[in-house]
């Protein structure tokens, strides 16, 4: 296994551990010490803990389309190097859009490099090859981020 290969999985690995606690409702305290399920209770009922708030969206929600691709992009990995305005590992996904719109083969380009990898264009920090992803969803994803304005 390459290099570049090993730090992209490094920091798959690592985002997926980070983002596996998020939005876990807190554990329920238990009952205290010498009560029984039986016995009616003489404390005030306590209401049930509130699911933690959702995740803030990485993508416009301007329409299903958008809530689709950004689903495919979680489901691929690619969230775990870029978002849509922050930057993360790589580019966002707004520069990446507006360093290509215009180019007639952009749509050709960008496929090719999800599904090849690369390095240079946006610095010496190297995308690794996605070849687990479908070359449907890889249109799909390239599509969703040339309409990023």
């Amino acid at each position: 296994m390459g290099y570049s290969r090993v730090i992209g999985c490094s920091v798959l690995c690592a985002s997926l551990v980070v983002f596996a606690g998020c939005n876990k409702e807190p554990a329920t305290p238990p009952p205290p010490a010498g009560t029984s399920s039986s016995a009616p209770s003489t404390q005030a009922p306590v209401a049930p803990a509130q699911p933690a708030p959702a995740a803030p969206s990485v993508a416009p929600a301007a329409g299903a389309g958008n809530q689709a691709a950004q689903d495919l992009a979680g489901k691929s990995g690619c969230l775990a190097c870029h978002a849509v305005d922050k930057k993360l590992v790589g580019p966002t996904y707004k520069e990446v859009a507006a360093k290509y719109a215009g180019q007639p083969d952009a749509e050709a380009k960008l496929i090719q490099k999800v599904k090849n990898g690369g390095q240079g264009v946006w610095g010496q920090v190297p995308m690794p090859p996605n070849p687990q992803v479908k070359d449907q969803d890889i249109k799909t994803l390239v599509d969703w981020i040339l309409s990023l304005k």
